[in-house]
């Protein structure tokens, strides 16, 4: 769970955009804060039992990646085994995911195509008290990889955004619906809906830092 909710934000090309895009200082916060919900999320759901809430489905067609099938002997693997056993993983994981891809694919770029971003910065505009948490909401449904979030940025700012409300938009694109429907295939709801929660509080903690912090 660290890895899903942090790979999406805290890979170099975010901490670098937001450098080049903002300063220095925008980005450590980003980084500390991101990092640090990250990790306790994670030893929480463990500490409280949250591997009862993947998916029994999960991995059944997985034995290859399990334990060695009856072809590799008593001995080690051979690389050519396991580069089978490799592919016909991957294919596995793909055919049971595909269907969930594109169910959100196609809302994410409902979502994205059709909703205009003077709707996003009326509702997220600084002079709304609540624009931090109403930002983080909107994010979560656009179908938009961080990176391209960050891009629009200035326009975002430029229409009214306030940079505490823009923070929080930019932490909550790492969950997507796009992501919330293909976890849908391997979570159940619980921790789907916690993961949710752990990204939203994530983003939201981000927003008012940069207010109470740098504004």
């Amino acid at each position: 769970m660290v890895f899903l909710i942090a790979s999406p934000l805290l890979n170099p090309t975010v901490l670098g955009l937001l450098v080049y895009t903002f300063n220095l200082q925008v980005a450590i916060l980003y980084f500390v804060t991101a990092t640090v919900v990250a990790v306790i999320a994670g030893w929480l759901l463990q500490k409280f039992g949250f591997e009862n809430s993947v998916k029994a489905e999960a991995m059944l067609g997985r034995e290859e990646s399990i334990g060695c099938s009856s072809s590799c002997g008593s001995g080690k693997p051979s690389q050519e085994h396991l580069l089978v056993r490799m592919f016909k993983n991957a294919a596995f994981d793909f055919k049971r995911a595909f269907p969930y891809l594109m169910i959100g694919v196609n809302i994410g770029a409902f979502v994205y195509g059709f909703v205009p971003t003077e709707i996003i910065t009326a509702v997220a505009g600084a002079e709304n008290p609540f624009a931090v948490p109403a930002a983080a909401f909107i994010g979560v449904p656009l179908y938009i990889t961080v990176e391209s979030l960050i891009a629009l940025s200035s326009v975002l700012l430029a229409k009214g955004m306030g940079m505490g409300a823009l923070i929080a938009l930019i932490g909550s694109a790492g969950a997507s619906i796009t992501e919330v429907i293909l976890l849908k295939s391997l979570f159940k709801n619980k921790l789907i809906i916690t993961f949710l929660f752990v990204v939203f509080g994530m983003a939201v903690t981000a927003g008012y830092a940069y207010q109470l912090i740098l504004a």
